[in-house]
């Protein structure tokens, strides 16, 4: 059996949904039915239950998820302990980075990771804060730099950055040095990133803190194609300072400080809890921080202390 297909079968369980799953893994549904069409094969019984709603494991399905799950997670170990053996980073390392700064870091990132360890091959992801942390469960992703909302009991979160979070809107909308309130905001139409995102978590639980019910007349599940929205005059969103640095210097996006109480967003890093922290993942993790230790003025990051070096 192909462990690529174990891993496959393991997130369509997880998703309860081929269409959602082939989304997650980023490969074609009609590719991931073949895969699991070719599993059922080699068993010689039917895996999954298709349903209206998605699909459900049948007895043999949920023992082949229980055993599977043994397997992946022997081979990682065994890959793991192996690579911890060796002072120098090699193998495969998959980052995934949040869409609201992954073109902060990810370019520099890559340019360093070719320096710092060239037999290293990198896997490099952005996506919503909640989807990098499905993939991290998932064992897909060895290293995040993440939203968080509240601690989880299988991640490991070490802090990484404070950032001011801003009222932002096209160009003109707000004067430079500008404040407003959070009831000031909802006479805007706001635009806010889809149910998934963290930063839609964000603007209702700043609402909520206020008391106030929030309001949207439109969700895009892009955080690109939210700022070319707030750039054309289509509405204002709550983001971090530094994800609309660049479109305010370019003159399409203004901003205002939140009265009275200034809002922030924290970022981690963030790996799986039982996963061992190889070379290659130290190096990654040393680089991310020098990356965003260079940018904290530029952006208005607050930096975390680095945790101690380990033996």
């Amino acid at each position: 059996m192909d462990l690529l297909h174990l891993r496959n079968f393991l997130t369509i369980i997880e998703q309860q949904s081929i269409s959602n799953a082939a989304s997650l893994i980023r490969i074609a549904q009609p590719a991931l039915s073949r895969q699991v069409q070719a599993l059922e094969k080699q068993v010689g019984c039917p895996l999954l239950v298709r349903h209206r709603w998605g699909v459900s494991p049948t007895p043999a399905g949920e023992l082949m998820a229980e055993q599977a799950r043994e397997i992946l997670d022997r081979v990682q170990s065994l890959q793991d302990s192996i690579g911890a053996m060796s002072r120098t980073p090699s193998g495969t390392l998959s980052i995934g980075v949040t869409a609201s700064i992954a073109a902060l870091i990810l370019p520099p990132f890559a340019l360093a990771a070719r320096q710092a360890m060239p037999q290293v091959r990198l896997r490099l992801t952005e996506a919503y804060s909640g989807t990098l942390q499905q993939r991290l469960l998932a064992r897909e992703l060895d290293l995040a730099v993440l939203h968080v909302r509240e601690a989880s009991s299988s991640l490991e979160l070490e802090p990484l950055l404070t950032e001011p979070v801003v009222v932002v809107g096209a160009a003109g909308v707000f004067q430079p040095g500008e404040t407003v309130t959070l009831r000031q905001v909802l006479r805007h139409e706001a635009i806010v990133t889809a149910a998934s995102g963290r930063l839609r978590l964000l603007y209702e639980e700043v609402m909520a803190s206020a008391r106030l019910a929030p309001t949207h007349f439109m969700e895009v599940d892009s955080f690109r194609a939210l700022l070319e929205l707030l750039a054309a005059g289509a509405g204002v969103s709550l983001l971090p300072f530094s994800t609309i640095q660049s479109g305010v210097e370019a003159n399409r996006l203004s901003w205002a400080e939140l009265a009275p109480k200034p809002q922030t967003r924290r970022l981690v890093l963030a790996r799986l809890q039982e996963r061992i922290k190889t070379p290659a993942w130290r190096e990654a993790a040393r680089l991310i921080r020098d990356i965003v230790e260079a940018r904290r003025e530029q952006h208005r990051w607050t930096i975390a202390s680095r945790p101690p070096e380990e033996p």
